[in-house]
């Protein structure tokens, strides 16, 4: 950097990089980081945690089946073709070597509806593996377990000028699916409907 002299007529005076030679703001930071101790070791680290994530994504990719696509380490089939009761589609996924998909974790569901958004197959909804089949109110997964209440898993409907939390229905309405009209949250409906579903390989 270089002073040019005084500029009477503007009464400041004016800063302006030596000729040939810009400023790289980004690359002076870099430079100093450079220097510091440890950077470069923690860069190397950085380094190999993120080759060994790629890898195991890899590893996750290959391990599904030619029907399925990784999304958030599970392999999962979102359905669109086939049709039918929770009970129709619960088979469907058996045939495949899978089950009806368990949403049990927020980030596998953000990652799940980012990709029916992403890939366009949105605009329908579908089953997944909870239904409160063998007592009311207690829904459970496929596998036994219990299925979480509330945020951020299940739909919120307004209804005359209130909001009401699924699930909602009585025992007329055990299976649950997520719904396209509230954004892919869950919500509990009868067993006998007509939905596509959310498969998940079993490993």
């Amino acid at each position: 950097m270089r002073t040019l002299p005084h500029d009477p007529n503007s009464g400041q005076r004016t800063i302006q990089p030596a000729s040939g030679h810009g400023v790289n703001k980004q690359g002076v930071y870099w430079d100093l980081l450079a220097g510091h101790p440890g950077f470069q070791e923690e860069r190397e680290i950085q380094g190999r945690l993120t080759a060994l994530a790629m890898e195991e994504s890899n590893a996750m990719a290959e391990a599904c089946g030619s029907y399925f696509t990784e999304i958030y380490g599970r392999c999962l089939l979102v359905e669109t073709f086939a049709q039918g009761t929770w009970y129709d589609m619960k088979n469907f996924c058996t045939e495949t070597g899978g089950r009806l998909v368990i949403l049990d974790d927020a980030n596998l569901m953000f990652a799940l509806v980012s990709y029916i958004y992403a890939n366009g197959l949105d605009g329908r909804s579908y089953w997944i593996g909870a239904s409160d089949v063998a007592s009311e109110g207690d829904f459970r997964w496929v596998d036994g377990r219990a299925v979480r209440m509330g945020t951020p898993y299940w739909a919120t409907q307004c209804h005359n000028g209130h909001q009401h939390r699924q699930p909602t229905g009585d025992d007329g309405e055990n299976c649950v699916n997520i719904w396209a009209e509230y954004n892919y949250h869950f919500g509990d409906t009868q067993c006998g409907d007509t939905y596509a579903a959310v498969c998940e390989q079993v490993i």
